[in-house]
């Protein structure tokens, strides 16, 4: 049975902002409502609890789109890349790869240890193109990061190597969770190519000096 979207969207803020399988903290936001799929403006009420939290600190209200992604069908790689997930050992190759300063040398040594959930890296000659990570991981679900190297956005890398995370990840998570800033078009656009399913949309209320990890976990690095 295709799950709700208010099932799934309370499931993700679960996950959003819950203990992570891995003990990564969490920065819950001072306010969190989920809308579904068809509601484009901000919820009732809202917008007074914005104004009465306003008068003691500086806040905003920011909202993520929201989508369930399917495992579905690796998607065929590229004769110039080479396609690496957490299936797999980690080559002395792909260590040296590291993308820096994106990746912090600790970080990245857990990323490819395993011990901060499934990723899929997409590798072109001397570099890592894209890579796809678990931001989130709690419980049987799981929100999905990704990054593409600046150089070589807008050729369909980050489809790539999402569609390759899902495929791993959902071997032992029953939810996958993708979510954007509204004003990200290049990630609306990963998400229609992956035929992800929109469930809705997550409004924020947080103060002002909220780090990025914090507004949007999924969209890490």
């Amino acid at each position: 049975m295709p799950e709700s979207e208010s099932h799934a969207l309370a499931a993700e803020m679960d996950l959003l902002w819950g203990a992570d399988d891995h003990g990564r903290p969490a920065g819950p936001p001072l306010a969190a409502v989920g809308v579904g799929s068809r509601a484009d403006e901000l919820p009732s009420g809202f917008g007074l609890i914005m104004e009465t939290l306003g008068r003691r600190r500086p806040v905003m209200i920011t909202s993520c789109l929201s989508y369930l992604i399917s495992p579905g069908s690796p998607r065929p790689v590229p004769p110039d890349l080479e396609l690496h997930t957490s299936t797999e050992p980690p080559t002395a190759a792909l260590r040296g790869l590291r993308p820096d300063p994106e990746w912090p040398v600790d970080e990245w040594d857990d990323l490819l240890g395993g011990r901060l959930g499934p990723w899929a890296i997409a590798v072109g000659p001397e570099r890592i193109v894209a890579l796809a990570t678990t931001p989130r991981d709690r419980l049987g679900t799981a929100e999905v990061g990704v990054w593409t190297h600046p150089e070589h956005r807008g050729r369909r890398y980050a489809e790539l190597v999402v569609g390759a995370w899902a495929a791993v990840a959902g071997r032992t998570r029953n939810l996958l969770f993708y979510s954007h800033f509204d004003d990200n078009p290049a990630s609306a656009a990963v998400a229609r190519k992956l035929g992800a399913r929109p469930i809705g949309r997550i409004w924020q209320l947080r103060n002002v000096d909220s780090s990025a990890a914090d507004l949007a976990p999924g969209q890490d690095h």
